[in-house]
């Protein structure tokens, strides 16, 4: 019987040594697991001090090998814009928007009086790259296209950094569709990642309601809805998009709504604001807009505003350029005189279609 107990201790340590290292790694996949998120940045740190040089070496190598692939650096490059450097004189150059100018001046306001309400309780300035403690500012902008909301994002940013809500003066600035296209099981982490990417700064969502077209919309709304909440004291999201579409995306996820602190609406232009735009276009291209030029414009333009993919200022953008190149016919065919080089005339609206 004694032999048979030395026997079990034997077999019992020999186990232990042959299976001592694939335990070990498990243990270590599972502690690995529960104190890193997918990026390899430690939940409880918030850095590598507990790994060793080549974890930390092989645990970056991969974060870049998946950002490179979700979100490249081109790609990275091409979304982030900066905001506004001077919000004040770029928001009362805007053409129109009466009301957004309006609650976005209140807004501004609101901003500066607890910026220094704060610095005068604490009798300090705030120091550089500091921000203000403040709540949730997320935003959502409501409007048929062409109505200026990328435009008033950026300017927002600039309002946002000047009064230090946020660390940078940067938007990062996608549609709905760049959650298109993505493997099942990597929506979230490509979500993550652009968040990610907009930490410190704005992240805008045009055209927002296209995620709900996806199959894995809903879970790219769970995402934002718990970053949003995660990181809303370093990172201020703006959606925006049609009236009747955005507000079926905010209400598909309970979460999503009582997350938006404010809502702006964009109408439509006049004929005068569109009027208005395209001779400020002529202008900063050199061109000057005749009478004659500003009375056919005004003419297509109202047209144009009866179709169904009628765009506001994309749309003169669009008949701006056809201008130019009608312009151009006409000067090499002779067709106006020399003089006339950088006038826009009548004869250079392109026939109506």
């Amino acid at each position: 019987m004694a032999h048979i107990k030395v026997l079990f201790f034997v077999v019992l340590i020999i186990g232990s040594i042959v299976s001592y290292k694939p335990l070990e790694r498990w243990r270590k996949e599972l502690r690995d697991e529960a104190e890193y998120d997918e990026n390899g940045i430690s939940k409880k740190h918030g850095n590598f001090k507990d790994l060793s040089g080549e974890e930390r070496r092989l645990i970056e190598q991969q974060k870049m090998i998946d950002r490179e692939r979700l979100l490249s650096t081109p790609v990275l490059k091409k979304i982030t814009h900066k905001g506004t450097e001077d919000p004040v004189k770029e928001m009362e150059q805007l053409i129109g928007l009466t009301k957004v100018k309006e609650q976005m001046r209140q807004m501004a306001a609101r901003m500066q009086y607890e910026m220094e309400e704060y610095e005068k309780r604490n009798k300090k300035k705030l120091k550089r790259n500091q921000t203000l403690p403040h709540s949730a500012m997320h935003m959502c902008f409501y409007g048929p296209p062409g109505t200026g909301k990328t435009t008033c994002a950026r300017i927002m940013t600039g309002y946002l950094y000047k009064y230090r809500y946020i660390r940078k003066n940067t938007c990062v600035e996608v549609d709905g569709n760049f959650f298109r296209d993505v493997s099942a099981g990597e929506t979230s982490k490509k979500t993550k990642m652009l968040i990610q990417a907009a930490m410190g700064g704005v992240l805008f969502i045009d055209e927002a309601y296209a995620i709900l077209e996806e199959r894995s919309g809903q879970e790219v709304i769970a995402t934002i809805v718990k970053e949003m909440e995660d990181k809303r004291d370093d990172i201020i999201l703006i959606f925006a998009g049609y009236d009747r579409e955005m507000k079926q995306l905010i209400n598909s996820n309970p979460g999503l709504e009582s997350r938006i602190k404010y809502n702006l609406w964009f109408g439509n232009y006049t004929i005068n604001d569109l009027s208005e735009i395209f001779r400020l276009m002529a202008n900063k291209e050199g061109y000057t807009v005749s009478y004659d030029m500003d009375v056919v414009f005004r003419d297509r333009i109202e047209k144009e505003m009866h179709k169904s993919n009628f765009g506001n200022a994309r749309t003169v953008r669009t008949i701006f350029e056809k201008c130019i190149d009608q312009h151009a016919t006409n000067v090499i065919d002779q067709n106006i005189a020399p003089n006339d080089r950088y006038i826009l005339k009548g004869v250079d609206m392109p026939a109506f279609r």
